[in-house]
């Protein structure tokens, strides 16, 4: 049975679904965006430019390994920057992406009700054409 971390089952016990779902939903997201350049450099064991405008840029950080690192208080650095440039990531490009979509589809929305609102003229206007024809 699928079971969470705390040990209930979910598909019996509602209480877990909202904390289960948020996460999953959470995890897929911050999966698929796109990981930085220079984390991939940093995966691949080419450190010289791993971290350069990495807070600056809407890439998504990549965490670091600790087998890159000579000493573990250099991995822990790196693991304290990857957290600070999550955070970055999260607060404020995944709101920048979000009112980059709602805007999309705001202007969607209005380009859709012009065109709704134009056929629907046009049609009143040949029943308008058509009541007012005279007949002999």
């Amino acid at each position: 049975m699928a079971r969470a971390k705390h040990g209930c089952d979910l598909r019996q016990h509602s209480g877990c679904r909202p904390f289960w779902l948020a996460s999953i939903s959470f995890c897929m997201i911050f999966a698929l965006l796109p990981i930085s350049a220079d984390a991939q450099t940093e995966e691949s064991g080419d450190l010289t430019g791993a971290r350069k405008n990495q807070a600056s840029t809407c890439d998504r950080p990549y965490p670091p390994s600790p087998e890159f690192y000579a000493s573990k208080e250099e991995f822990i650095l790196a693991r304290e920057v990857y957290y600070a440039q999550a955070s970055t990531f999260v607060s404020v490009c995944i709101d920048m992406w979000i009112t980059e979509v709602r805007n999309r589809y705001q202007e969607m929305f209005q380009m859709e009700a012009q065109s709704y609102r134009e056929e629907r003229n046009a049609v009143m206007k040949e029943m308008q054409d058509a009541a007012n024809l005279q007949y002999p």
